[in-house]
């Protein structure tokens, strides 16, 4: 599991100063209130209230330290607050946590894009169709798909691709896909309240953000289990016009060969007889038989297994 974006806030007693030279003024200023910055590979935002003396921070820690979010542990993670802490001389173990991303970094043997048009929908949930990825979204939390792949060359510098490649055995010409949870109101989907920077890091609450991203997963509606061909051999102009309306089944709720055969029977008499009408009828139920069913009963795209591996949970 990887640990990614995280936003925090604390409010800080009169008798404490924060040390502001260890980070970079921005210049950026509204009424009784500064924007620092802790300059890492990325920048990590430090808003400063005077007034209320509350200090906000957000931002990515794995790309702020190491400048890439392949992975980032809960250890790391501790060490980042604890450096962090220890520059700007505020404790911050204790800061509530307003929001946070947990995440899994796969190698696909598929492209990313037949990824994401095979994950449909969560119950619930509004569908955001993003560049290079899928979105799921309510009020407490964002679900995110996306070509990871894609986003490393995008963004990681080049001499940091090349120790990927021998810390991580990362293949620039790889297929990668990033999953994440990204909490907008963990308060809420934890039912905890305030969640302390201090749980994320404990081995417990760790768990809890594994299962929680596998069960998520596991509630996206996916396509059917029908396989798209492999050869050109098997994708016959018939093949391609079944396997629409099969893929179709999973999430609108009706069965196929049933929608044909009732428009069949709307054809008005006369252009068809009885026995052109069986022979369609039988084509068409041979051409659906011929379609390939995936060997596990799941959809070719799922990655629940490869997802539960990653994460550590044992077969």
């Amino acid at each position: 599991m990887i640990y990614d974006f995280v936003e925090i806030e604390k409010y800080v007693q009169v008798k404490v100063t924060p040390n502001f030279f260890f980070l970079e003024d921005t210049g950026i200023r509204w009424p009784n209130v500064t924007k620092y910055a802790f300059k890492g590979y990325t920048d990590l935002d430090f808003i400063w209230n005077e007034k209320t003396r509350f200090l906000r921070i957000r931002g990515s820690l794995p790309f702020a330290f190491q400048g890439h979010n392949v992975q980032f542990t809960q250890n790391d993670f501790r060490d980042c607050i604890r450096f962090l802490q220890d520059g700007i001389a505020v404790s911050l173990f204790d800061a509530h946590v307003k929001a946070f991303e947990t995440g899994a970094l796969l190698e696909v043997p598929f492209k990313p894009e037949g990824f994401f048009n095979a994950h449909l929908k969560i119950k619930g949930m509004k569908n955001i169709s993003q560049d290079h990825g899928r979105y799921f979204e309510d009020a407490v939390l964002r679900v995110k798909l996306y070509d990871a792949g894609r986003r490393i060359k995008q963004v990681v510098r080049q001499s940091v691709r090349n120790r990927l490649k021998t810390d991580f055995g990362y293949k620039p010409d790889g297929n990668y896909i990033r999953i994440e949870n990204h909490y907008k109101r963990p308060e809420i989907r934890f039912k905890k309240g305030p969640l302390l920077v201090a749980d994320l890091v404990g081995a417990e609450f760790g768990e809890r953000c594994k299962n929680d991203l596998v069960q998520t997963y596991d509630s996206i509606m996916q396509r059917s289990t029908y396989q798209l061909p492999t050869s050109k051999k098997n994708l016959s102009t018939s093949n391609l016009y079944l396997l629409a309306p099969k893929e179709a089944e999973t999430r609108f709720g009706f069965n196929a060969e049933e929608l044909i055969s009732s428009t069949l029977k709307t054809i008005p008499d006369g252009v068809l007889t009885k026995e052109d009408y069986k022979k369609r009828l039988a084509k068409i139920r041979k051409d659906l038989k011929r379609l390939t069913s995936s060997t596990s009963g799941k959809s070719a795209f799922d990655i629940s297994e490869k997802l539960r591996e990653v994460l550590g949970f044992r077969r």
